[in-house]
């Protein structure tokens, strides 16, 4: 179970990354869905830290 958390957490690194780059580059894309963006990848990196500190990993 703890290596499928981590694999979901780590899954979702690149796509993120790609998302919130795509957005900045998008003109009058709405700030919201910038800022949702980055924060969601930041608690994804959040996550993942704890999880990798928990496990030991």
């Amino acid at each position: 179970l703890m290596s499928l958390i981590l694999g979901l957490l780590r899954s979702w690194n690149d796509p993120l990354y790609h998302l919130v780059t795509e957005v900045r580059g998008m003109k009058g894309a709405p700030d919201a869905i910038l800022s949702r963006a980055i924060e969601i990848e930041e608690e994804n990196k959040r996550l993942l830290e704890g999880m990798e500190m928990i496990f030991g990993q």
